[in-house]
């Protein structure tokens, strides 16, 4: 028998309130019935999927103080917010192995061997087994997260580092999604297979979330392809995918095939016509994007006041995720008071602070202040001068984003590098005319965490700016 979306044993409701009739009229209300508290579960698991088995024994919800006359409106606004913030730490808690040990790969700041990493990350015998049992069930943005892991370097380094060849053939099982073979029954997965089996992953289901070619990742080919320990027919299956889906030909296939030994072997196995159209759709991109390098330099002068000026790329759009937050920082440091910096130069400071902020002790970069310029109420391109942030105050600004961090349900499990990373380090896009500005996010999976946001993240009003914040996250 299928189970009733959510199962109740016994409901007991406290109120604290100082007027006895009051306190009769909210028990007996409709509104608190054991039937209708059922219908208000039912609602919110119908409208938020949560794709976890859910065992509680005991779920209390302090639903804070309500006036009297808001009563009826408020109630369930507060069961779904305290709901939201419930479930997804018993999430958070409940994060299954497979998922921290991707976590653990994508981190680009962890270290290369998991042994020595912290303690939740650890990798034992036992642990290997069940990672290898966990990974055919695990939701379609971790298999994502997992399939970027292996293009990229550092991650794939981590990876390979481990030396456990079953784990191996799992991952290379779940992302070429042969789901029918045992993992033991395959032989061990090589890094080229891997790195094959992401690509054509992510060809086939989020072919937008296509990451920039890593040239070290591309290196773990030609190696192996030059110490003859492939089995070639994969890669020439790839570029023959591109002969028969007419799929957008990508950079990774693009820069593969600029490697001579790989296009050797396609002239060796593949049709002369086939060979012929690729070798032509390659050589025309090619040439092409040298074209559009030279008349770069001649179409730039008639477009120097574009009437629609073309977005600008920023590389810390996701700090929009903290909007609300950042008068509150800035008082704090003593920039910001009445709604308002304090004076030109404080506004200047913020561009700074900001900056460090997201990027911490890194080098200071002019471009990548752009979005914090128009976030401060200067124009995108003024001249900032940078000076060092004083100790007192990075010590401000890390105590308060630790504090962010710890007081946002998603986030607890996040370190600050984490955090950075993650979400304030994200590329996007700016746009401003003299209406509004809009910021647009690059989505990436670990979004999933902004699901039950206690503020919005499309619009944004900041006191010391005149027009609204439109942002595409």
């Amino acid at each position: 028998m299928v189970p009733e979306p959510n199962l109740l044993d016994r409901i007991i409701i406290t109120i604290d309130i100082n007027n006895t009739q009051a306190a009769k009229k909210i028990l007996h209300n409709s509104l608190l019935n054991q039937s209708n508290i059922n219908k208000i579960f039912d609602s919110y698991f119908n409208q938020y999927v949560v794709n976890q088995t859910i065992y509680l024994e005991t779920l209390t919800l302090n639903l804070g103080e309500i006036r009297l006359n808001d009563f009826n409106s408020l109630f369930i606004i507060r069961l779904n917010e305290n709901l939201n913030q419930t479930l997804s730490q018993y999430q958070a808690n409940n994060q299954t192995d497979i998922e921290k040990f991707i976590y653990y790969l994508y981190r680009k700041d962890s270290i290369l061997n998991p042994i020595e990493d912290v303690n939740n990350h650890k990798i034992t015998d036992v642990n290997i087994k069940q990672l290898i049992n966990q990974l055919p069930r695990i939701k379609n943005n971790w298999t994502l997260l997992l399939a970027k892991s292996c293009l990229s370097a550092h991650s794939l380094q981590k990876l390979l580092a481990i030396k456990e060849p079953a784990l191996l053939t799992a991952i290379n099982r779940k992302l070429s999604e042969k789901i029918n073979i045992s993992p033991y029954q395959q032989e061990s997965a090589s890094s080229w297979q891997l790195i094959l089996n992401a690509l054509k992953y992510i060809h086939r289901h989020h072919i937008q979330e296509i990451p920039e070619p890593d040239a070290k990742v591309i290196s773990h080919i030609t190696i192996e392809l030059n110490d003859n320990a492939i089995n070639t027919a994969p890669i020439v299956a790839l570029f023959r995918q591109v002969i028969t889906d007419n799929s957008p030909l990508n950079k990774w296939q693009e820069q593969l095939w600029q490697t001579k030994l790989i296009s050797q072997l396609c002239k060796k196995q593949l049709s002369i016509a086939e060979y012929q159209h690729l070798s032509e759709r390659f050589i025309t991109k090619h040439e092409d994007k040298n074209k559009s390098g030279k008349k770069s330099f001649v179409a730039s002068e008639p477009a120097l006041l574009p009437e629609h000026p073309p977005p600008r790329q920023v590389n810390n759009a996701g700090i929009l995720v903290l909007w609300p937050m950042l008068p509150t920082l800035f008082n704090q440091l003593g920039l910001f008071e009445k709604q308002k910096f304090i004076h030109r130069q404080a506004q200047f400071r913020a561009v700074d602070l900001l900056d460090y902020l997201i990027w911490g002790n890194e080098e200071a970069q002019t471009e990548r202040k752009i979005l914090n310029r128009v976030l401060c109420g200067l124009i995108a391109d003024e001249n900032t001068e940078s000076t060092p942030i004083e100790p007192e105050k990075q010590r401000i600004t890390e105590q308060w984003l630790d504090t962010i961090i710890s007081q946002l349900p998603a986030w607890k499990k996040l370190s600050r590098n984490d955090t950075r990373q993650l979400f304030l380090q994200r590329p996007g896009e700016l746009l401003t005319n003299e209406q509004e500005i809009k910021i647009t996010i690059q989505p990436q999976p670990f979004d999933a965490l902004l699901n039950d946001w206690p503020w919005p993240l499309n619009i944004a009003k900041l006191p010391w700016l005149d027009r609204p914040l439109l942002i595409n996250w």
